[in-house]
């Protein structure tokens, strides 16, 4: 995954981590708690 524009990359992130569910969720907020 290449880093574009980071608000996009964020936003698309936090999709993804709705969409997978809880454990994709965990992994996210270690990164960047929300």
């Amino acid at each position: 995954m290449r880093p574009m524009n980071p608000a996009k990359t964020v936003a698309t992130t936090a999709a993804a981590t709705i969409a997978s569910g809880n454990d994709t969720a965990k992994f996210f907020s270690k990164i960047a708690p929300v």
